[in-house]
Order: C-alpha cells, then structure tokens, then sequence
C-alpha cells in the first residue's frame, strides 16, 4: 500500500495516494515505511494549507536537506514561496518538479497559475493547464484557469463551455460568472450575458470587473 501510494502520487493522483498511504497505516502502524508514511501525510496536509506550510518551513527546509528530490517536500516549499511571493523561486520549484515527475499534474496547475496571474504569459499557461487537465480532467479549479485563459486567447466558444462547465461545480464564483458573461457578450448572446453578468454583480465582484460588466449590460439591448 505504500509504494502503491508513491505510484499514485507520482502520477498526480493525490487523494488515491493519500487513501493509499493511510490505509498502510491502518494495516500496520508500525511496519518499516510506518515514518515515512506519516511525513508523506504530514507533506500532504502542509499543501492544503499555506499558512501552516509557512510556520514549518524549516522543517521542510532540513527535509530537503536529506532528500532534495522529495517531490512532497518541494511543493511544500514551492506553496511557501508564492506565499511570500517569491515567484521565480516557486516557478523554479515546480520546474523542478515536472523535470522529475512530468506527470505530476498539481504542479503543473500552480505552474500556469503563475505564468496566467503572475507572469503573463497566456501561451505558456495555456500549455501547462491543458496538459495538467488532461491528467487530471475533473479538477474544477483547471476548467476555471483553462477557461479564463481560453478567453483571453479569444476562443470565446470554448471559454464559454468550460466556464459553464466551472460554474456548474461552484455557482457562486463572481470572477467565473464574469468571463462566461463576458464570453457569451462576445459571442453576441447578449441575453444570457447580461443575466450572467448580473448574477456575477450580485456575488460582489470586484474592480474591474464590475466596472465592465456594468458596462456590458447597460449597451445592452432592451430585454
């Protein structure tokens, strides 16, 4: 169960390796993997929540130190270098990441949201989001990032059923309610795009988005 767990994390099947890992545990807490099953776990849960991985980054840091090739451990590091926003050093890490392990589809997600949000570059995001939502096709917060970049590339037809898509696993997301408006404006179906506009208004989205959304509904035909 524990190397199973490994085969799973390598291929970006993070929770299947988690259940995996855990299920080790429950057979024998004490076999000969037992420690290194719960740092792998303790990896896992540090990744789910940046202000924890913060606090330890020294521990991550002397895990590196042993094995600078933990794949775990390196996105620990590379979650607490976009928290202080040392962008280069986490686009570095998860780099480093694909170079060992190309199928790991979780770093190849934060890899285009950073060149997407932060780096601006739509074409190198666009790569890394299609080939990490190939991997892993039922991730929502992918068809988001896939679905925004896909508009700003101006494939309106596409953006629109991805973001439909997203919208349908979170309605209540303002920023994806606005693209899908904003694409369907394109796509001159101003009905639908003044109505998914307005709900993204009445989610409190932010400037300056709600700016131009304002804008969209009031050049808007009367419905």
């Amino acid at each position: 169960m524990y190397d199973l767990g490994l085969s799973y994390y390598s291929l970006g099947r993070v929770a299947d390796a988690e259940a995996a890992m855990q299920n080790a545990l429950k057979l024998d807490g004490a076999f000969s993997q037992a420690a290194a099953a719960k740092h792998f776990l303790s990896m896992m849960a540090l990744t789910k929540n940046p202000e924890k991985a913060r606090a330890a980054a020294a521990e991550i840091q002397n895990t590196l130190k042993s094995a600078p090739h933990y794949v775990p451990a390196l996105m620990v590091s590379a979650i607490i270098c976009e928290q202080e926003n040392s962008i280069m050093a986490a686009k570095q890490t998860y780099e480093a990441i694909l170079a060992r392990t190309p199928l790991f589809a979780p770093a190849a997600k934060r890899l285009a949201t950073l060149y997407a949000e932060n780096l601006h570059d739509d074409k190198k995001a666009f790569e890394l989001a299609k080939q990490a939502r190939e991997m892993n096709p039922d991730d929502p917060e992918l068809t988001k990032l896939l679905g925004i970049i896909v508009f700003r590339r101006g494939d309106y037809p596409r953006s629109a059923q991805l973001l439909k898509e997203s919208a349908r696993n979170d309605a209540t997301d303002p920023n994806v309610l606005y693209y899908l408006g904003m694409a369907q404006s394109h796509m001159k179906d101003t009905k639908e795009s003044v109505q998914t506009l307005r709900k993204a208004l009445a989610l409190n989205l932010n400037q300056p988005f709600a700016d131009e959304a304002k804008r969209v509904i009031a050049a808007s035909k009367p419905l």
